[in-house]
């Protein structure tokens, strides 16, 4: 029956019947449509951040924003793929060159 229902409106007057009806309602956003809803702007929902693959790229804030420590992104995240293997089978895995290259002859790595 729901399926009928909103087979046969649109987003907006879905959105606007159930608000007038109090029932808790959000519409599931593409990329673009966040970059362009200001509620996501005024809670700073987004932040833009420097990337040298892709320039400024857009991503999700840090929530919830705590008033006391409310976070940040620091970076957008590694630019290749496996960009810090080496430093986590070495240092978190506490495994030797030769260890490694083992893992490497082998395939595992």
């Amino acid at each position: 029956m729901t399926n009928e229902w909103t087979r046969e409106r649109g987003i907006d007057e879905i959105e606007s019947h159930m608000i007038e009806h109090a029932v808790t309602v959000g519409k599931v956003y593409r990329a673009g449509e966040m970059l362009d809803d200001p509620h996501y702007a005024a809670r700073e929902a987004l932040v833009e951040l420097a990337s040298a693959r892709w320039g400024k790229i857009a991503m999700p804030n840090v929530t919830p924003k705590l008033s006391s420590s409310p976070g940040s992104v620091r970076w957008p995240g590694p630019e290749t793929l496996g960009e810090h293997n080496e430093e986590m089978y070495s240092s978190l895995l506490k495994l030797d060159r030769e260890a490694l290259d083992a893992l490497r002859r082998n395939g595992t790595i």
